[in-house]
């Protein structure tokens, strides 16, 4: 069933794991070799 509203960003916030997003970010961003992915992880990380 679709939530709505502030339920379903209260859902979405709560299956957020921000150290896991970081960490994440921040091997992309030592590890690509593409300029445009390291370009959008150091905007999301910032």
């Amino acid at each position: 069933m679709a939530t709505m509203g502030g339920e379903a960003i209260k859902d979405a916030l709560a299956k957020l794991s921000l150290p896991d997003l970081k960490r994440d970010l921040e091997d992309t961003i030592a590890n690509t070799r593409s300029k445009q992915k390291r370009h959008d992880a150091l905007k999301r990380l910032w």
